[in-house]
């Protein structure tokens, strides 16, 4: 039976981790305040919903053509959570980056294509969660949406941060990554067991 609170803390805890879309999200919006950066949240969105709905086809198309590959996927999904949550302890937010303003939606939409940690995450979703209870085209479009706009949850989260809470996410920031690190190696066991 399909958990839905696994699935929600799986996609929580791993998308709203430091990565790539949420620490530009919170720089931009640290720079230039959180209704300009709306542009590049939506361009992350767009462009996260393109490649979740391309992952999801593709990891249904190899499922059905080689089942045995799906196990080997859910092994390799936890191998890589393992590896996040490694990372999201012991790595620390670098929020001084320099950045452009111009072309936000297209800075946010295009640069999903290149972003290594949204492929991962959406083979371990739809590998380990999704997958193993829903196949018909219209549930896959479902999920990369719902994967995709948890994800948007978490830039706009992130925009916040920069903007109000800053100072306050800098001086917790060891407390916030050991919880992020505990949820996600939760979500690890769950797609295991």
């Amino acid at each position: 039976m399909f958990e839905w609170s696994t699935f929600i803390i799986f996609c929580v805890s791993t998308t709203f981790t430091p990565g790539p879309n949420p620490i530009l999200s919170m720089n931009y919006a640290r720079l230039i305040g959180f209704r300009r950066t709306i542009p590049f949240i939506l361009g992350v969105f767009s462009g996260f919903s393109i490649v979740m709905l391309f992952v999801s086809f593709f990891m249904q198309k190899i499922e059905s053509l080689l089942p045995s590959v799906l196990t080997f996927l859910r092994i390799f999904g936890v191998v890589y959570l393992l590896y996040l949550a490694w990372t999201t302890v012991v790595s620390r937010s670098d929020l001084d980056q320099d950045v452009e303003v111009d072309n936000l939606f297209r800075k946010g939409f295009f640069f999903q294509f290149v972003n290594p940690k949204i492929y991962l995450y959406g083979i371990t979703a739809i590998s380990g969660f999704i997958l193993p209870y829903f196949s018909e085209s219209k549930e896959l479009v479902f999920f990369s949406f719902v994967l995709a706009f948890i994800a948007m949850l978490g830039n706009i989260l992130w925009s916040l941060f920069g903007v109000f809470f800053q100072k306050l996410f800098a001086e917790h920031e060891t407390v916030i990554r050991i919880i992020m690190g505990l949820l996600i190696l939760y979500s690890a066991y769950k797609i295991l067991f």
